[in-house]
């Protein structure tokens, strides 16, 4: 077989492969809907708690303590997104920099044990708030399960992980603002779910996103 025809018969097989959307496209895209899903299904299910625009002017520790998250959330994604891109400069860095984030999230709510942003109260609690967490986080996973699986993960296992924790954490700041507000009850029903949701997205890495 001479070269010109070997060209040929390998170019035969060739299929054409939609190139992927701009990770930057994609956070924006993910954002806008997870953040607006996330807010519609919390306000569906339950009242906001009374008040809780004002606390956050009034108290910066409470606007520090629900930002960070969804600022963490968004970075989380964007994480997960880059990592689907093999070779992709960022990632370390994404990686780092969103872990460090993770860290001083948790550290806030660890810190309210000692000094509470605020009182205390049993105002605006949603007896399903822990369920509702993992609930609310569904479709943002969805969505970026279906972002992720036009690139090619190799690092499965960790993009799982921010692939999750970005999902959960949106519904875990909600609540801040949704449910009562207790430093006790916000670890045990507003952060542990993102633990929990951390562990299993290993496994979900693994079985939802493509491998090369």
């Amino acid at each position: 077989m001479n070269t010109e025809a070997l060209i040929k018969s390998l170019s035969d097989d060739v299929k054409p492969v939609k190139p992927m959307i701009a990770p930057s496209l994609q956070l924006i895209a993910w954002s806008i809907f997870s953040i607006l899903i996330v807010f519609q299904l919390t306000a569906h299910t339950g009242e906001f708690r009374p008040g809780f625009a004002q606390q956050l002017i009034d108290n910066p520790r409470f606007f520090l303590e629900t930002s960070t998250g969804i600022v963490t959330a968004i970075l989380a994604a964007l994480t997960g997104i880059v990592l689907a891109i093999p070779g992709a400069a960022e990632s370390k860095f994404l990686v780092a920099l969103t872990s460090t984030m993770l860290v001083i999230w948790f550290s806030l709510f660890l810190y309210g044990l000692i000094d509470p942003a605020l009182t205390p109260s049993m105002v605006g609690k949603r007896p399903t708030c822990f369920s509702e967490v993992f609930l609310f986080s569904g479709p943002p996973i969805l969505m970026l399960v279906f972002l992720l699986r036009r690139g090619v993960t190799i690092l499965r296992n960790l993009s799982g992980v921010f692939l999750a924790v970005s999902a959960c954490l949106l519904p875990s700041s909600a609540m801040q603002v949704a449910c009562m507000y207790d430093p006790v009850h916000n670890l045990k029903f507003h952060v542990l779910p993102v633990v929990v949701m951390a562990i299993l997205g290993l496994g979900l890495g693994v079985l939802a996103l493509r491998k090369p």
